[in-house]
């Protein structure tokens, strides 16, 4: 039965390999649902909007899983005998707890933790870009990693960091300011740190590009408590900055910069600033842009 019915769904495109690399995923285009390997994904990230079999441009690019179509292969390999090695992707509710999965892992990152922090503070430029690195990818997903490195002081010497005139050790410092800004207990540290000055400073004249649009996702987060919306719209500079990113930057640099400023917008008293800083002109003309 199960046999039929593959054969009936086009199996070529079905791969069976030795890993059983599943057609796993479903999208919506022009009102039908078609089929990808799970590997499109990258494609549809990369902001690809086309389909990369035919080079249909696409309506949506939602991934949902193909469930029905893995019970079907499984039923179909059960059948016949042949071993399904099922893809088990372990949840990212373990990744984003606030507490490790266990003691020995969970004192494993503390005590790493503790030693990047020290390598951020008494080692040379090439060290500290290392450890600023590390403590970016590792509070790139996970609130436990983000809360052992508040805990463990690492706000301090990577607002230091800032200013430094290595282009790469500053991006790699503000990059994992913030990853830690989305931590709650971070955005309360970091302004009490003097945080929002440095930040803007690197939003204003960051070494790179991306230092700049990390500095501008940092103010979101910020912004994302009230209080601090406030303080960030007083500063004489933040929104024209904000607005100036709008204008020049990258894609994501426009994307961070937009999304802050309509944090900022939350707070009434950003409402003036936002328009005298000349958003409504810009937001035309990227309009138009976009339709042309």
């Amino acid at each position: 039965m199960h046999a039929l019915i593959l054969r009936n769904l086009a199996i070529n495109t079905v791969k069976i390999d030795g890993k059983y690399h599943l057609v796993r995923r479903v999208t919506k285009y022009q009102g039908h649902y078609g089929l990808f390997p799970r590997t499109s994904s990258g494609w549809f990230r990369a902001g690809n909007r086309t389909c990369p079999k035919t080079g249909q441009r696409l309506l949506c690019t939602d991934f949902v899983p193909n469930s029905a179509l893995k019970q079907l292969i499984k039923g179909f390999c059960l059948e016949k005998g042949i071993h399904f090695a099922d893809s088990i992707r372990h949840s990212r509710d373990v990744t984003k707890a606030v507490v490790a999965g266990n003691k020995v892992s969970e004192q494993a990152v503390r005590l790493l933790a503790n030693f990047l922090v020290g390598r951020l503070v008494g080692c040379n430029n090439q060290e500290q870009n290392r450890a600023a690195y590390e403590i970016c990818l590792l509070t790139k997903t996970s609130i436990f990693n983000r809360s052992c490195l508040v805990e463990a002081s690492a706000i301090p010497p990577l607002l230091n960091l800032l200013f430094s005139c290595d282009p790469s050790l500053q991006e790699n410092a503000m990059a994992s300011l913030l990853n830690l800004s989305m931590f709650s207990k971070s955005t309360k540290i970091i302004v009490e740190n003097r945080g929002l000055i440095l930040i803007l400073d690197v939003l204003k004249c960051g070494l790179k590009v991306e230092a700049r649009q990390h500095a501008a996702g940092a103010f979101f987060y910020l912004a994302s408590v009230e209080e601090y919306r406030q303080l960030i719209g007083e500063i004489p500079d933040a929104i024209p900055s904000l607005v100036e990113l709008l204008r020049d930057g990258t894609d994501r640099g426009k994307k961070n910069a937009l999304v802050t400023i309509f944090g900022l917008l939350l707070c009434p008293e950003n409402h003036k600033r936002v328009f005298a800083a000349g958003i409504v002109p810009l937001l035309k003309q990227e309009q138009r842009q976009q339709w042309w």
